[in-house]
């Protein structure tokens, strides 16, 4: 299955998916939390609580993507971390 802009549009979306295309107990060890969950809710209120503000078609005179993560100069400021149990 195909994801397309128009059934994709915020994180509950891709969840929803998600839940959909893998095992059942995979997407709930990946979308759970410990114990109590009480990690994991205070993870999603501190994402809640941040306002992302779109600006398109913005003129920047140069771009610098450049960044340092552990002493490490990256060109790029994403990286991509392990996932367990995923496969």
């Amino acid at each position: 299955m195909k994801l397309s802009s128009s059934r994709v549009v915020n994180v509950w979306d891709l969840r929803r998916v998600v839940q959909k295309r893998i095992p059942r107990v995979v997407s709930d060890y990946l979308d759970g939390g410990a114990e109590g969950g009480v990690t994991l809710r205070e993870n999603c209120h501190a994402f809640e609580s941040v306002l992302f503000r779109p600006r398109q078609a913005i003129a920047f005179a140069q771009i610098d993507l450049h960044t340092q993560v552990l002493g490490t100069d990256l060109s790029l400021s994403f990286m991509l971390a392990p996932v367990g149990y995923s496969r």
